[in-house]
């Protein structure tokens, strides 16, 4: 399994966060989230396009 982070997200609105510079995301794949606070959450992409992946968490 490879990982790749970004520090990207431009904008949260409820349970969607969207997140700039993305160019290999895929829909419904799924992602983890590291908070600030060291928690981590689960969530997946919905939606790609022109380098930005809208993710629910």
């Amino acid at each position: 399994m490879s990982s790749v982070s970004y520090k990207t997200i431009s904008k949260i609105a409820g349970p969607l966060m969207f997140v700039e510079g993305i160019d290999n995301a895929a829909y419904g794949e799924m992602v983890e989230i590291k908070l600030v606070n060291g928690q981590r959450r689960q969530g997946q992409v919905l939606d790609t396009r022109h380098g930005l992946a809208i993710v629910q968490v």
